[in-house]
């Protein structure tokens, strides 16, 4: 990703509260630390499936104002199942944006911005095992060249998770990046730290943060989670897998994700042992096999004509699902481990799982002048975005399955 100045940077976390003071006792990310805490046993349960049998009775359509500021709108289940912006791919969902309408960026009053989907589940979750099985994300046509990679110019497209009372409860950036940006950024946001060696004392002390046992081409890109652009690793573009891509093209990220299948990305939150590891397996590797199993649906068909499906949840299944095991997973693309006087219940609880594609704002849109394939498109990303529709066909996601474990079947 471009290098960006402080001020371009996108209040992540603002997508459900107002812009909050960043704290004056930020956590502070270093480079190694060293826990001598010995890991838990796994032991996990899968508790919750959503797949295509219950995604769109589980997860709940933000139809509100962005508030990253965007050239976006989000619309409500009804009016996206309307346009064809969501609906049902052949082994999960599909959740998409207007590529149809032409939109003016300089109407009067304001136009609201680009039709897309935001959605959040309704369950949340306090640490645990999360697993998604994704086939496509929103991204460019293909790369080949100037023309059609400009495609992903104005995107800003993210699979993340947060708490209530942003940033109190802290946010967990899993896939997110924007305009022509390559590769994945992984990042935390998280404020309101307090000196845990003083009984009671708020705002006074500072959490040290690490990314020891981050692959080792993984660049810290930020190092202050309590800051508006939270502490970043980005990834070039790697896996978990022990190996490089091996296919030209494919990748963690955008047009190479897609071209490869995508993959599964998985997250390990465990309070108690004090970290939060991410890893990705690209399609067709062996853990991304075990990890998706077969609890995607087989047609789309027969799930769309089956009402009884619709709230089918994971009752009833088992621990053995192969790959709950992540001792097994390798070295993950970023880790984020928290020293020991740094109690992460307070930071990071209450987390719903959220999707969405939005459009220039706080992010993308700051940063369209540094992307030199971006800014001889328009003078403005909203200009681009509005006249173009067409250069957004391949801005969805299509998700296959997100299984959620917890250790001993306990639930979030």
């Amino acid at each position: 990703m471009l290098p960006l100045a402080p001020a371009a940077f996108a209040l992540l976390s603002e997508r459900d509260s107002p812009r909050l003071p960043i704290p004056q006792a930020p956590y502070n990310f270093t480079s190694s630390y060293t826990n001598s805490t010995t890991p838990s046993p796994s032991n996990y349960t899968l508790v919750d499936l959503f797949n295509a049998q219950n995604f769109f009775s589980e997860f709940a359509f933000f139809n509100d104002s962005d508030p990253t500021h965007g050239f976006v709108q989000y619309v409500d289940y009804q009016t996206a199942n309307k346009s064809g912006l969501v609906g049902y791919a052949p082994d999960g969902v599909m959740l998409g944006v207007d590529y149809i309408n032409k939109i003016s960026s300089n109407a009067s009053p304001e136009a609201p911005g680009r039709p897309s989907v935001r959605v959040t589940s309704q369950k949340t979750y306090t640490e645990g095992l999360f697993v998604a099985d994704i086939y496509h994300m929103p991204s460019g046509n293909n790369g080949k060249n100037k023309a059609q990679k400009s495609s992903s110019c104005g995107l800003w497209s993210a699979f993340w998770t947060f708490g209530p009372s942003w940033p109190s409860s802290g946010e967990i950036d899993i896939v997110e990046g924007v305009n022509t940006q390559a590769t994945n950024s992984i990042t935390l946001h998280a404020s309101g730290t307090k000196n845990t060696s003083k009984k009671g004392a708020e705002g006074g002390g500072s959490c040290n943060i690490s990314s020891t046992g981050s692959m080792s081409d993984t660049k810290l890109a930020a190092d202050d989670c309590a800051s508006s652009t939270g502490c970043k690793q980005d990834t070039m573009g790697g896996d978990s897998t022990g190996q490089k891509q091996q296919k030209k093209g494919t990748g963690n990220y955008g047009v190479g994700f897609n071209k490869g299948g995508g993959g599964v990305y998985a997250v390990e939150w465990s309070s108690s042992d004090g970290f939060i590891k991410v890893w990705f397996f690209p399609r067709g590797s062996e853990l991304a096999t075990k990890l998706a199993g077969n609890t995607t649906t087989t047609t789309a068909k027969a799930i769309a004509s089956s009402s009884s499906a619709i709230n089918t949840t994971a009752g009833g299944v088992a621990s053995s699902v192969p790959g709950s095991d992540p001792s097994s997973f390798g070295t993950p693309l970023a880790a984020f481990v928290f020293d020991r006087g740094c109690s992460m219940p307070d930071h990071f609880k209450n987390h719903s799982i959220v999707f969405n594609t939005a459009f220039c704002g706080d992010w993308a849109g700051a940063v369209w002048g540094d992307d030199p394939t971006c800014k001889g498109l328009a003078k403005k990303c909203e200009d681009y975005v509005g006249a173009n529709p067409g250069q957004f066909k391949e801005a969805y996601w299509v998700v296959n399955s997100i299984k959620v474990y917890q250790r001993h079947g306990r639930r979030g």
